[in-house]
């Protein structure tokens, strides 16, 4: 009997580095349509993975969500819009990292006690089957009681099996978060983007 889980769980994982250059380039122009967005769009509904933070008194400017913010005297100092985001994809690179460390321990662990299973299995096979030759050899028919026990054996596998699959469903959420993560981020990039071409069809 092989093992299920033989072959290698592999997950494709993104070009952190090309996707990183990518956002950086694009960083600058935060800086320019911020404001232009928070003064047109008041009314508006604010984009996901954004919100309205009162920078000064009187003045609210669109922002990530998650950006960093400490005070300077009255006013507020805002990140740098590239270490923001430099920051939130080496997050979510660290945390797909650990996702896939986790997700890899699991499946070692499931080897080892499939391949422990295993091993039992072709031990209590070689006796049932020292047994029947006994049995045969003195006259007795002991069928039913054979496949009863090998239907306990093949019960325990399916419950094992399921144990296993359910332990791997739990690595799963991490990474969909991670994903959902990511794609809002790149939402409010392009979103961004628009508004600054938006802003720049005006004039």
């Amino acid at each position: 009997m092989s093992s299920p889980f033989a072959g290698e769980h592999r997950l494709m994982r993104p070009n952190f580095k090309i996707r990183r250059a990518n956002f950086l380039i694009s960083a600058f122009m935060f800086s320019a349509v911020f404001s232009v967005w928070a003064q047109e769009n008041k009314k508006d509904e604010i984009p996901p993975g954004m919100e309205m933070i009162e920078v000064k008194p009187g003045y609210r400017q669109l922002l990530p969500k998650g950006i960093k913010i400490s005070k300077a005297g009255d006013l507020l100092k805002i990140e740098d819009l590239k270490d923001y985001l430099a920051r939130r994809l080496q997050d979510m690179e660290d945390r797909f990292k650990q996702n896939e460390a986790a997700q890899a321990e699991s499946k070692k662990e499931m080897d080892v006690r499939f391949a422990k299973i295993e091993a039992k299995d072709e031990e209590l096979k070689k006796n049932i089957e020292g047994n029947v030759s006994k049995a045969e050899s003195a006259g007795y028919d002991i069928k039913r009681e054979i496949d009863s026990r090998i239907a306990r054996i093949e019960s325990a596998q399916e419950g094992l099996k399921k144990n296993i699959e359910n332990r791997l469903t739990e690595v799963e959420p991490g990474l969909e978060e991670f994903r959902r993560e990511l794609d809002e981020l790149k939402r409010t990039v392009s979103e961004i983007q628009e508004a600054l071409e938006a802003a720049a069809a005006k004039k």
